[in-house]
């Protein structure tokens, strides 16, 4: 990814931008990260870019993660933290250290989940913690959409041979 692939990029449907600084500015994950998570794998996935900000034009501002190594482990740690996510759905491939002007960036290419995974939901609670990406953001999914997804999520019933059905 390089610079003007960046230019290009807005925030979406499909891409959100987070700067990922944290308190001491040594860089962290965000915990708005993981709604953006959730609710990109609960549409039709999208891409996260860490180390970046969105300016008031909607162009982005390139900050970089300063301990970009340890942000990267942190991420990987919490998607296999079933008490705070309920899938993981990246694989290695999903997740690119990138530099541009020297700064190191953290992209995050999020799958749409497969159905069985569906919903992915946060902090044990798919009733409250289910989202749906939206325009630009992440919103709550309503408690009978998530209820849908965890029905649908469940292997086909008709797919099942009845004994004695053809007799």
């Amino acid at each position: 990814m390089t610079r003007d692939d960046l230019e290009n990029l807005r925030e979406g449907w499909d891409f959100e931008a987070k700067l990922g600084h944290g308190r001491g500015g040594a860089g962290a994950l965000p915990e708005s990260l993981w709604e953006t998570y959730s609710a990109m794998a609960n549409t039709d996935g999208g891409m996260i870019l860490l180390g970046a900000s969105e300016l008031p034009d909607r162009s982005l501002d390139l900050r970089g993660i300063p301990e970009v190594a340890r942000v990267e482990s942190d991420l990987w740690n919490t998607l296999e933290n079933p008490q705070k996510v309920s899938a993981n759905v990246l694989r290695r491939r999903d997740v690119e250290r990138v530099e541009v002007d020297g700064r190191a960036l953290l992209v995050i290419r999020v799958p749409k989940a497969p159905r069985a995974l569906r919903p992915v939901y946060l902090n044990g609670s798919w009733e409250r913690k289910t989202f749906l990406r939206v325009h630009d953001g992440d919103r709550a999914a309503d408690r009978d959409v998530a209820r849908r997804m965890l029905a649908d999520a469940q292997p086909d019933r008709d797919a099942q041979i009845l004994e004695g059905y053809g007799e």
